[in-house]
């Protein structure tokens, strides 16, 4: 049940202050309501100045972007009076349709995390993105060896036997240069590095009742994220298959979500289930 007067209204201000930005689709699939009532009380909630969007115009050969919606400051201040915790509106809001594929797939896999949490009677999970900030700077940051990192997520759960998991997030588009870039290679090195032996664990803050730390890298295709299987271990500088660091990594395509705690590939070949 929603904290806030009026069941889609709260439910989409609530959507909104977990996740930052949401499509109306992504909130038909949270289950704020049917998609005709979704979009009547997003105009709503734009007419009372709580939320506002960005329409993406694009040609049939970029495909069709759906509008993204956020809290405005005067929607942040409401949402935060009405559940008693404080709410920031985000800062880096218009952005182009690149960044805006990554950042959808971002927050499917924030809301993918939540419903396994959910269905496996989990704590919720502390979430902290890069679209939230702490000064100049997104709270996601990662003191590696010889790297300021910004992850694009991390994620904190807490298991049945009551030991809290740490994720951090990373999520590839094949939008970026069609998948032929080498970025998400370079991104991946350090996190690699640091996670080989104790230095990952350090910069994350492990807490006493913690497990080590694993990174969970989503590509939005089958292709891109067999690539990255294939490719990261063999670049140079990178340890050997073999290395027990690597069962810290788990890899999706977007299309495999809907199972969010089964099934992650490892670049041994084999797949395994997050614990919860």
């Amino acid at each position: 049940m929603s904290l806030i007067k009026g069941l889609i209204p709260g439910r989409i201000l609530e959507g909104l202050a977990r996740y930052r930005f949401l499509t109306i689709q992504q909130l038909v699939r949270l289950g704020v309501g049917e998609e005709k009532g979704v979009r009547i009380r997003l105009q709503d909630l734009m007419t009372a100045k709580l939320i506002d969007r960005q329409e993406f115009r694009l040609g049939p050969s970029a495909g069709r972007l759906p509008n993204m919606h956020w809290l405005t400051p005067k929607g942040a201040r409401f949402v935060a009076e009405a559940i008693g915790t404080p709410v920031e509106p985000p800062r880096a809001r218009e952005i182009n349709a690149a960044h805006a594929w990554h950042r959808m797939l971002v927050i499917d896999t924030l809301m993918a995390c939540d419903t396994w949490a959910e269905r496996t009677d989990q704590a919720w999970p502390v979430i902290r993105s890069y679209m939230q900030w702490r000064g100049n700077s997104p709270i996601t940051g990662v003191a590696l060896p010889g790297k300021q990192a910004i992850a694009d997520a991390i994620l904190e759960t807490t298991d049945a036997a009551g030991n809290c998991r740490v994720y951090v997030l990373e999520v590839y588009c094949s939008q970026y240069s069609e998948g032929r870039s080498s970025f998400p290679l370079e991104q991946l090195e350090p996190f690699v590095l640091a996670g080989m032996g104790n230095a990952l664990d350090e910069a994350l803050h492990i807490p006493a009742n913690g497990k080590a730390g694993r990174i969970l890298v989503v590509c939005d295709t089958v292709d891109l994220r067999d690539r990255l299987l294939r490719r990261l271990p063999e670049r140079p500088g990178m340890p050997p298959r073999e290395h027990q660091g690597w069962r810290r990594f788990h890899f999706k395509a977007a299309d495999e979500l809907h199972a969010f705690g089964a099934d992650w590939h490892t670049v041994a070949g084999d797949r395994i289930a997050l614990p919860a």
